[in-house]
């Protein structure tokens, strides 16, 4: 593969390249380094990849540049900028919004931004889902779980583009509804009297973490213009749809719990676990 090709095909991801996505390329391209793809990711300009492109007259060709860079993409989590560059690369290489390889339109930035947030509130929520069926005591527990759920509302926050202290924002909640500490530590004293406690837990904590991420959505689009009442009622809305939607990922949180619980490591929210 020629060097202009290589910086079509790593301009979306350019410098966020994570340790995966380097290691995949130099397992699929023989013709080049890990220090010449650093180099290459870390500079970049769009100016330089739309001259490229425009030197590029055939369309297979095109498709598959376009290809292996959504690839390369999809190898680590989706963040706004990086989808941003690749619907720019898709336009440059006059991709149809058919052959994206997406069931939204790329090309549509509220759409790419409301793909992002699904993305990420359902992985927080799942994390969130997977603490709750760790062997580790309820302080740490709550400590984490809270953390959990600021890291995500400040996470959403930003991909409307607004500035949201998670701290704040979930103190915010607890003060509307109440609930949000109050109904985990509901959840952990009835589980205990439930047959499927396991199954309880985590539907709980997937549905507390997924109502923040929907409370931190509307809070943002809303720029902090939404009072105590409204939010009650939108994080309620979202708990009630958050238990919907764990039943779709309750297979996968159980088989996947030992890789879920390693990144929950990685990501020092939890210090102290033992393995379950």
């Amino acid at each position: 593969m020629m060097n202009e090709e290589y910086k079509i095909i790593l301009f979306p991801a350019g410098e966020t390249l994570s340790f995966k996505q380097k290691e995949f390329l130099l397992k699929k391209f023989n013709d080049i380094s890990l220090t010449e793809i650093e180099y290459i990711a870390g500079r970049i300009s769009e100016d330089e990849v739309a001259e490229f492109c425009e030197k590029i007259d055939n369309d297979e060709k095109r498709q598959e540049l376009f290809d292996q860079a959504k690839e390369i993409c999809e190898l680590d989590d989706f963040t706004f900028p990086v989808l941003e560059r690749l619907a720019s690369l898709g336009e440059l290489l006059f991709i149809e919004e058919s052959r994206t390889g997406f069931d939204f339109s790329l090309y549509d930035e509220e759409q790419r931004r409301d793909y992002i947030f699904q993305v990420a509130v359902v992985k927080y929520a799942i994390l969130a889902s997977v603490l709750e069926i760790m062997p580790v005591n309820n302080i740490i527990s709550c400590f984490a779980s809270s953390s959990l759920q600021a890291t995500l509302a400040a996470k959403i926050a930003k991909i409307y583009d607004f500035k949201l202290d998670g701290k704040n924002f979930i103190k915010l909640i607890c003060a509307s509804t109440g609930m949000s500490l109050l109904f985990k530590g509901i959840g952990k004293g009835v589980s205990k009297l439930l047959p499927f406690r396991f199954v309880w837990k985590a539907s709980s904590a997937f549905a507390a973490a997924y109502a923040v991420g929907i409370a931190a959505k509307a809070y943002a689009i809303a720029n902090g213009e939404i009072n105590a009442d409204n939010l009650r009622e939108i994080w309620e809305n979202g708990l009630e749809d958050g238990k919907n939607v764990f039943k779709q990922f309750q297979s996968y949180v159980y088989k996947n719990k030992k890789r879920l619980i390693n990144e929950l490591k990685k990501r020092k929210i939890v210090k102290e676990i033992e393995e379950a």
